[in-house]
Formats: structure tokens, sequence, C-alpha cells
């Protein structure tokens, strides 16, 4: 993809994407002056993102609490 399509599939700006870029924060690829980016590592890259559930963090807590138990 080229930095117009990941701003499109970001739905952000070119000038965002050029911004993360240059505070090395999403996955790229330089060839000459040109850059490029991987859809599956931008994918991933946003995944990287995700919130947890309150669910997910008070089950992460019981498990924590279980595990670390005072004997």
């Amino acid at each position: 993809m080229n930095i117009q399509q990941v701003a499109e599939y970001l739905s952000l700006s070119v000038q965002t994407i050029y911004g993360l870029t240059s505070r090395l924060e999403v996955p790229t690829i330089k060839k000459g002056k040109r850059l490029y980016f991987k859809k599956a590592e931008i994918d991933e890259w946003l995944l990287k993102g995700r919130k947890k559930t309150k669910e997910e963090i008070i089950e992460q807590a019981h498990n924590y609490l279980i595990r670390n138990k005072r004997k």
C-alpha cells in the first residue's frame, strides 16, 4: 500500500501518516524516497492499540490474585 491508500484505509490524513512514520510509530518500508506499507502489518499495528474490556481486566486481575496468593 502507498501512503494515500494507508491514509484512506485508516481514515487519517496523509500528513498524520507522515507524522506517525517520522516518529517510527507505524511499520513502513522505504524504497528511495517512497514509503510503502504492508496491509497485514498495519492491521497488526492496529490490534496492538486495542483496549481491554472491563470484563477482561477483571478476569486478568482475578487470575493474578489466584497465582500470587500469599502462603
